[in-house]
Formats: structure tokens, sequence, C-alpha cells
């Protein structure tokens, strides 16, 4: 699955993972954390640094703060499911011995794989896209109440601009039968009927109740552990799509589409105040991403020590081996 964050990716991941045939387990980002630090292991074709990667790898997925719903991985059992001996080989491999053989097929949710996904075809023959879109005016309100991410409307406008278009890319160079979209509009308007369809692409038997998700024990707590999963203990809502027409929001909203006039128009959403892509001098850009730096620090939950807790543990995996590079 790629897209933006705050597009609905958790909602439909819970969704997929009601479904039998369905391993769908939170994002662990593994890819975008250890991309630079594999240097640090030495050649991998060495068992001993391979097995090294796999053991820091597993270490970060156990501290995750949504935990993933496996009893444990063992580095010899990713070693042995590895069919390569690259990081994304390892990827797969956790997802492949995690999902066990109940599961038809496994769905990765750490969005931002949109950059990475030439290597991702490289080391997963048959590799499956899900492209998830949402209307970047509702991305960006959601991002100012979330404590990750960007805040100033427009450094949310040009990163939502930045994935539609590598998605755009390699959309481009896939074949159709690999690549499918969806939108969030639809999601949460039609859930089961999106799903079902979803299933047809994928050959996966449509089964169970995929709206029931909110009822699940993960999605309970999850609430509890950050704001970012402030609505999965809650059945579908689609109230949460088309906020951005409130007044309240005018300001905001063209602040967006002032940034993002060009690729909304190309993606099929309608501006309501801008009336032209704008352009930004070395000296605002500067400014804008200042400004949202300094937004980013003041959310509540970055001073939350409780809330950091978790994410603390798991950084702490990464900088001891951050330190060991050369």
């Amino acid at each position: 699955m790629i897209g933006t964050q705050r597009s609905g990716s958790n909602l439909l991941r819970l969704m997929l993972d009601q479904l039998p045939e369905v391993f769908a387990p939170p994002s662990v980002h593994v890819l975008r954390d250890f991309q630079d630090l594999v240097p640090a292991y030495g050649p991998l074709t060495e068992d001993q640094s391979f097995r090294s990667l796999i053991h820091d790898v597993i270490a970060v997925i156990n501290e995750n703060v949504l935990k993933w719903p496996v009893d444990s991985l063992s580095v010899d059992t990713v070693f042995d499911q590895c069919s390569g001996r690259t990081l994304e080989h390892v990827y797969s491999a956790v997802h492949d011995v995690a999902a066990d053989r109940c599961a038809k097929a496994w769905v990765s949710k750490s969005l931002e794989n949109v950059e990475r996904l030439d290597r991702m075809r490289e080391a997963i023959p048959g590799l499956q896209v899900l492209h998830l879109l949402r209307d970047p005016r509702d991305v960006a309100l959601s991002f100012t109440k979330a404590p990750i991410g960007p805040k100033h409307p427009v450094a949310i406008a040009w990163i939502w601009i930045e994935h539609q278009k590598l998605a755009a890319k390699h959309a481009e160079g896939a074949e159709s039968s690999s690549w499918n979209e969806v939108r969030y509009e639809d999601l949460v308007v039609s859930p089961r009927d999106t799903v079902e369809q979803l299933c047809s692409a994928y050959n996966i038997s449509f089964s169970g109740d995929v709206t029931g998700f909110y009822q699940r024990l993960d999605a309970r707590e999850a609430p509890e552990l950050s704001s970012l999963w402030a609505n999965l203990d809650k059945p579908v809502q689609a109230a949460n799509s088309g906020k951005y027409r409130l007044s309240q929001h005018r300001e905001f909203v063209e602040a967006v589409e002032e940034a993002a006039y060009d690729s909304m128009i190309t993606w099929g959403y309608e501006p309501l105040y801008a009336r032209g892509q704008r352009h930004y001098s070395s000296t605002q850009i500067n400014d804008i991403m200042d400004k949202d730096s300094e937004l980013r620090r003041k959310h509540p939950e970055q001073q939350n020590p409780l809330i950091q807790a978790p994410h603390k543990r798991r950084d702490e995996i990464l900088e001891s081996v951050r330190r060991a590079i050369p």
C-alpha cells in the first residue's frame, strides 16, 4: 500500500485484515529506517552480516508501537525464508513468516515505500501495488492534528504532490493487473463494495464483516497510544470526507489549493478557492519550512514522555546501529 499519510491507511488495513486470507499488520517503516544503515553490517553476502541485519529488523518490529499480531519472529526462520541478500528481501521475508500458511496475501502499510518500489519489485516478483489516494485538503487538515508529519498547509501540499507524482511514475511502468487505486472518499462511503472490488482484483475471497474492525482489541487500544489512531475504535465515518468545505478552514484550504492546484486538477479534485497554481521564491520556501518545523515541535504529544517512550525504545535500537557505521 502506498500513498500519503493521513489518507485512511489504517482504516483500510484493518478492513483488509478482517479477511481470513489476508495478513495486514501495522506499518513498521523498516525500509525507510534501515536503508542508510545497511553499510554498518558489512557485506550482506556473509551470513553473519546478514543475520545481524535480520536480528535488528526483528528487534525494531518487536518494539513497534502498534504490535504485530505474531508471537515471535526468529532470525533462523526469516533467514531461511529470504530469497536474496538485500534489505528488501528481509522485509519481504518477515511478512512471509509472520503471515504463515493461513494467509494467501500480506499487506505492507508503510506508505512511504512509494519511494522504493523499484527495489521492492526486484526483491518481490509479482508485487501488487495498492495506491491509496485522498483529497489533499482533508489530508492537510488531518495532519494539523497528528503528532507526526508536516503542519504548514503548503508543506503538506508539497508532500502530497510528491507522492502522487511518484505513484504516477511507477504506475506508467506497471502492468494494469498489478496496480489498483482506492480513493478514501469511496472507501468511507462504500466500504464493503470497495473492499470487495479489491478482493476481486487480487483473487481473494471476500468474507467476514470488514466494517466491524473497530470492535477488535487492537483497534480499541490504538487510540490510547496516540491521537494518530483516534478513530480506529469507531465505525467508518463518511463525515470525515469533505471537512475542508467548512467555512472556518477557508484560509488554510486556500493555501493548500494554491500550492497543489495543478496536481489537484490532474487527480480530479476541484479547487474551491484557488484560481491557479502558485509558485514560491526560495525565500518563501525557506520561510514555510521554518514555520512548519516550529509547528511540528509545538504539538502536545511531542512533549508527552509517556507517549514518546515506546518511540524512543525503537529509536534507541536504530541509533545503536547508526553508531556502528564507519
